[in-house]
């Protein structure tokens, strides 16, 4: 099992994944995120926080939602996301609440205000058309400030093949149907 650091072992752990090269992250509310290897103590990688979720996409990269933005780490590079628009990574709202990877491979980033759409490497070759992803034409990630009314958080989504989107909100589920030959981003 995993030797524990007292110092993470007593915080609040609010997100646990894994990533393909099977490293453990376990991310705190307020003292980062550590990477667990087998047999080994936990290192701390980043000091940011407060962190509210943390994914990991088919090709290792690690995502992590913040109260101050969304962070990939890709290859030992981190980039931030935000609000702000740092290195045109804009998204509509710095506060990340939730990311969901899909069955396609597209990355969900949910926000107290708005939704973003990431494709990863997995969703590219899933649809084996195109050559990039959004995200590494520094333009704008496909966004929405908000799904059904202003204000309406979404809290997970579902992806039915070839039929459409369920999102779980405050509004209550919402569907969104996708067509033949249509993408979300």
């Amino acid at each position: 099992f995993f030797k524990i650091d007292t110092t993470v072992a007593t915080c609040k752990i609010v997100t646990i994944f894994k990533n393909a090269d099977q490293h453990i992250y376990i991310g705190s509310d307020a003292y980062g995120l550590y990477a667990y290897r087998a047999n080994d103590v936990p290192e701390k990688i980043s000091t940011m926080f407060p962190i509210n979720k943390g994914v990991a996409t088919a090709d290792s990269t690690i995502w992590v939602g913040t109260d101050v933005g969304l962070f990939r780490k890709r290859k030992n590079e981190w980039v931030r996301y935000n609000e702000e628009g740092v290195s045109n990574f804009e998204i509509p709202d710095n506060i990340v609440q939730n990311l969901v990877v899909d069955n396609t491979g597209l990355l969900w980033v949910l926000m107290r205000n708005g939704l973003a759409v990431i494709e990863t490497v997995n969703s590219k070759d899933l649809k084996k058309s195109k050559s990039h992803s959004h995200e590494d034409e520094h333009g704008h990630i496909p966004s929405k400030e908000y799904l059904g009314r202003p204000q309406n958080s979404i809290y997970d989504i579902h992806y039915y093949k070839n039929k459409g989107y369920l999102f779980a909100t405050d509004m209550g589920m919402l569907y969104l149907p996708t067509y033949k030959n249509e993408e979300v981003v």
